[in-house]
Order: structure tokens, then C-alpha cells, then sequence
């Protein structure tokens, strides 16, 4: 019998074990997928529930390095993949995560799963929307058939992942991205923290480089030389002293940031993203729903892509067409640094704005409250049948 097989074995004794008792109602298991730290949207209805509710809920935060998590008091850190795991998840009324589920799990009756997501705007398709094939539709209803209940940032959203997601549209709750309250209420003194850690003078002002995941693996697109280019475009455009920070998708295995000019820090060991958004003065990135995050801060965002008709077509695809996108666009670092050179900060605001009110933003600083109550409500009103 192989290690897996064995594995398998011992959860299921162990969920069997829980079985015998009943569902606590008060405990809710947290994960975010595989990020390190505490970070996302599930930290912030973590923190939500401490702070308005506390005491009511037993909360457990898993991770597959608990040893990155900085959880508060009322928060215990366990190991995802444990066997300690699996039993407090097979006695949770509510398991709250960012992605898909562990396949390990088996939902038991009364049970209820919440899928935050991982990410807002209107851009990357998901779910059964970015299926290519009847193999890949399997594994979206496989990884996100037992949902109950998902939150979105926008209207616009909130139509589009119940199709997706094949959840009614009442179960698809436009509460905002927990996570971005902090974007609208930046922590005091996260500028000066961001640039303590990495070796940067207080004064300095920061562009953050952010390029998402694509599974073709293809290196970035910005060599030593491209990003000298660009410090010194920004420095031309926007004045003062430049520096950049890098950091790679978490899919990527946290890879660090390699050929990079002096004056270019790699912060990957910063979890939470929106923290590090609130600290940095710039941002590029490829087709990242950090963008969505960034312009909540109102700050200049620009997207450096090679190939997005490519990626549309042989990736997730989009909801709305790159062009569309309220973002100046490159194709080359040269691209980016004239795009830089002629930035024209209204005209890309008013875009934003309007691209906000076209998708109906619900992002306005109290979604963790929000996402708080409906997990309340959704402990208190019973077993669902």
C-alpha cells in the first residue's frame, strides 16, 4: 500500500472518529490555500469576529507553515494536511477558505463551506467560465461543489461567479473584499515598516513589481537593465528617489527575485499583499487582481504584458477585454518606460472610476464587518438541510 493510499486511510478514520460527535457550532476553520502567513480575506473575517464577536467563536487558522502565521490571541494555528487538521474541520460548523477545498475533506450534513476568493474586479475568469474542456468543468465542480456560500467585490461579480460557481445568486454575497478595508484605512506606519524591512531610506518612494501566475512558465519579462530603465522613467515622471520591490506568485514556490539591479528588494517574505499595496507608491503588474486592490488607493498602476491575447486565449481568459482594462498598457519595458514618461494621472483616475461604477463596486471599507455579520448569521440560523 502506497504512502498516499495510507494517508488516505488514516483521515478517513480520523473524520469517522469526529463523526461520532456532533458539529461544534461555535468553531470555524480558516485557510488560505497555500499562502504563507496570515493574510487575505480570510484573516480579515478572522479578525472581524475577534473584534465584534468575541468569545463566540472557537477559530482555528491552518496553514501548511504555521510557523509564518502571526495569528492573534483567539486564533489557534494548525498544521493544514494534519491529522489534527481534518478532526477539527470534521467537528467545524463552518470551514471558510480563499480557493479550492482540501480534497481530503468530506462535508458532513449541517456543515457549511464559505469561499472568500482571492482576488476582486471584473478581469480573470473563473470557475466553470474559464473551463476549456469537460475534464477541466470536473475539477471546478470537484474543488467548489460543496460551496454554500461565496463573496464577491462587485455586482458585477456577484452575476458572473454564480453562474460560474452554479451557486444561486442569494448564496453569492457582494459584501466587498474583506481584505480591502485595509486599502481604504492603511495601517499607521506600514510605509515606514515596508521600507525598514527592506533596506530602504524612509524617504524613498517604492514601485512594486507583481507579475501573476501563467503555467507556461515563461521567465518575467523585466531583466537588470529594464528595471534601471524604469526607476529612472519614474524618477523623471514623478520626482524623487526610486526603488523597486519584486514579488513572485505564491504558486511559483515563492521563487526568489533573481537579476535584479542594486536598490531592488525581493518581498516575498511580506504575506499579506495588501499590506505591502499600502506601502508602495507604484505598481506593475501583468494581469493581476492586484490591480483591482491598487486602484481603491488611487494611485498609478501599469500592466506589463508581452502577450495578452495570448494569455486570454490559452489561459483563464477575461471577462472583459484586456484593452478595456483602466490601466495603461506595455508591452516591453521601453514600452513602460514611455508609458511612465506621458502618465496622465486624471485621465487614468476618471477611467478607474468609471470603471468601478460600471461593475458596482462594493468595496467601501467595511466589508470584514459585513462578512463578520453574514458569518453570524449563517451560524445561528441552523443546520441546513
Amino acid at each position: 500500500m502506497g504512502f498516499s493510499c495510507v494517508r488516505r486511510l488514516a483521515v478517513r478514520m480520523v473524520q469517522a472518529l469526529a463523526g461520532l460527535f456532533p458539529l461544534d457550532r461555535q468553531r470555524i476553520v480558516f485557510y488560505a490555500y497555500k499562502r504563507k502567513g496570515f493574510c487575505c480575506n480570510p484573516k480579515y473575517i478572522a479578525l472581524s469576529l475577534l473584534k465584534d464577536f468575541s468569545g463566540e467563536y472557537r477559530l482555528y487558522w491552518a496553514s501548511a507553515w504555521p510557523e509564518t502565521v502571526d495569528c492573534p490571541s483567539g486564533c489557534t494555528v494548525i498544521r493544514l494536511g494534519s491529522l489534527r487538521f481534518y478532526y477539527l474541520c470534521a467537528r467545524a460548523k463552518l470551514l471558510v477558505t480563499n480557493d479550492k477545498l482540501d480534497g481530503f475533506l468530506c462535508k458532513r450534513r449541517g456543515q457549511l463551506y464559505m469561499n472568500t476568493w482571492h482576488g476582486g474586479g471584473a478581469f480573470k475568469k473563473a470557475g466553470l467560465d474559464a473551463a476549456r474542456n469537460e475534464g477541466e468543468a470536473a475539477a471546478v465542480r470537484l474543488w467548489y461543489g460543496d460551496m454554500d456560500y461565496m463573496l464577491v467585490s462587485s455586482l458585477y461579480l456577484r452575476e458572473a461567479f454564480s453562474r460560474a460557481f452554479s451557486l444561486p445568486p442569494e448564496r453569492v454575497l457582494a459584501t466587498g473584499m474583506p481584505r480591502s478595508d485595509v486599502l481604504l484605512s492603511p495601517p499607521s506606519g506600514i510605509r515606514e515598516a515596508v521600507r525598514e524591512r527592506y533596506g530602504f531610506d524612509a524617504a524613498v518612494q517604492v514601485v512594486l513589481f507583481a507579475p501573476t501566475y501563467s503555467t507556461d512558465m515563461n521567465p518575467v519579462p523585466l531583466s537588470g537593465a529594464d528595471c534601471a530603465a524604469v526607476l529612472a522613467a519614474l524618477s523623471r515622471r514623478f520626482g524623487g528617489e526610486w526603488r523597486m520591490l519584486s514579488r513572485s506568485h505564491y504558486f511559483d514556490g515563492d521563487a526568489p527575485c533573481t537579476g535584479f539591479p542594486g536598490g531592488t528588494a525581493c518581498c516575498n517574505d511580506w504575506y499579506d499583499a495588501q499590506e505591502l499595496l499600502c506601502a508602495v507608491d507604484v505598481l506593475i503588474t501583468d494581469y493581476s487582481s492586484l490591480l483591482w486592490d491598487f486602484t481603491l488607493l488611487g494611485r498609478p498602476a501599469f500592466r506589463l504584458a508581452a502577450d495578452p491575447e495570448g494569455y486570454g486565449a490559452e489561459e483563464r481568459g477575461f471577462y472583459m477585454p484586456y484593452g478595456e482594462w483602466p490601466y495603461p498598457h506595455a508591452r516591453t519595458a521601453a514600452e513602460l518606460a514611455a508609458q511612465v514618461a506621458v502618465y496622465d494621472a486624471e485621465y487614468w483616475r476618471g477611467r478607474q472610476e468609471a470603471f468601478l461604477r460600471f461593475v458596482g463596486n462594493c468595496d467601501r471599507g467595511c466589508s470584514s464587518r459585513l462578512a463578520g455579520e453574514a458569518v453570524r448569521k449563517i451560524m445561528s440560523d441552523g443546520e441546513r438541510e
